[in-house]
């Protein structure tokens, strides 16, 4: 049941961001940021209000099924809208700044949620965690009915003759045409493929090479989240000072290095501390190889067609992500839990998906790129 509650959340979310993407193109992005929390704030309210009212537990259960499917359906339209609507309300020379920032309160606030959300579950049980859980967002549409927009965001006045499906095929030819953006998602693919598989191994890792409590697995995750909030800042931090070919994406080119030799590092440690550390410096390497693509596609993408290009690269996530920890999961059952072995074989698929990258002209090429808009094919 619960493999498929995160299905029934996963699924559309990943399925409605290029829809996401285009409805963030079409109309004023801030409406559908606020749109879409008042959604999910009422629907909650909602769910809570029938847990009180109703005492049947198939009820209740599709209840929880539907709100999770609209839940993620509305992730999948907000989330392409925030990183769109951030070029429209941020300076150029503030973007990574605005993305480490968005990644910081995302993870901070998830580690912050869980917890809280836990401690009212244990003294009130569902119904109450759901309500609180609904008015949260219901404040979010509040507070974003103040968000200034400047007069770059044209996004409400443009005139969409072409219907859904052709927007969306408009974004995606935008980016096959573009090498080093088409390059940049194909590398996407490869940092999700280990992450996945990163993922599914650490309880194995806590359980059977560390041998201790499985509150590490908390312990772990938590170093891999802090290492992703000071990885952004820090790369956020030096992004605009990187100017040239020989500069700019230095930052990134020793993120996506390191990368499969701490997960081939992982293999080989013996306590939690080490462990710990090996973790936090991935966590910080997928920060800076993330702020980096995400600024740059921001800055470079013109504003008619930014949604649904950051719609692209987010799907990518949404939908490798959990795939790879899948089949990584089928993969440490046949390895009969052989974590030395699952860990050397996330190097190895590091090794082949991601340093052929690190000498592609023209994904370097795009990295480097200084101009508003990206033209070079």
């Amino acid at each position: 049941m619960v493999g498929l509650f995160m299905l029934a959340g996963g699924i559309p979310f990943a399925l409605s961001m290029l829809f996401g993407g285009v409805l963030a193109d079409r109309f004023s992005r801030r409406n559908i940021m606020v749109v879409t929390d008042f959604i999910n704030g009422l629907s909650l309210i909602g769910l809570s209000i029938l847990f009180y009212l109703w005492d049947n537990a198939a009820a209740l259960i599709a209840g929880i099924f539907i709100v999770q499917m609209l839940l993620g359906i509305n992730a999948g339209f907000f989330t392409p809208t925030v990183y769109a609507l951030l070029p429209d309300v941020l300076p150029e020379e503030r973007l990574a700044t605005g993305n480490a920032v968005i990644v910081a309160t995302r993870s901070g606030t998830q580690v912050i949620g869980k917890g809280f959300g836990g401690v009212i579950f244990a003294i009130y049980a569902t119904p109450l965690v759901i309500l609180v859980t609904g008015f949260s967002f219901l404040l979010s549409a509040v507070s974003e009915l103040f968000i200034n927009l400047s007069s770059k965001n044209t996004a409400m006045t443009q005139k969409h003759p072409n219907n859904v499906i052709s927007d969306i095929r408009e974004g995606l030819a935008y980016i096959t045409k573009h090498r080093g953006l088409a390059n940049t998602c194909k590398l996407l693919i490869g940092l999700e493929c280990c992450l996945g598989v990163l993922l599914v191994n650490i309880p194995f890792l806590v359980q059977y090479q560390l041998a201790v409590e499985s509150a590490w697995y908390g312990y772990l995750l938590a170093s891999l989240s802090l290492g992703l909030i000071l990885g952004s800042s820090y790369t956020s931090l030096y992004f605009n000072r990187l100017v040239g070919l020989s500069s700019r994406p230095h930052i990134f080119v020793i993120s996506l290095l390191v990368i499969p030799i701490l997960y081939i590092a992982l293999a080989f440690v013996a306590t939690t501390y080490n462990a710990l550390a090996i973790v936090f410096f991935l966590g910080a390497s997928y920060g800076a190889a993330n702020i980096v693509i995400f600024t740059q596609v921001q800055s470079t993408t013109p504003d008619r067609i930014r949604g649904r290009v950051l719609s692209v690269l987010m799907m990518i996530n949404a939908v490798i992500l959990p795939f790879s920890s899948f089949f990584g999961g089928i993969v440490i059952d046949a390895l009969n839990h052989n974590v030395f072995l699952v860990q050397l074989l996330s190097g190895f698929i590091g090794f082949v998906l991601i340093y052929p990258w690190l000498v592609n002209k023209a994904l370097l090429g795009f990295l480097c790129s200084a101009s508003r808009v990206y033209d070079t094919a």
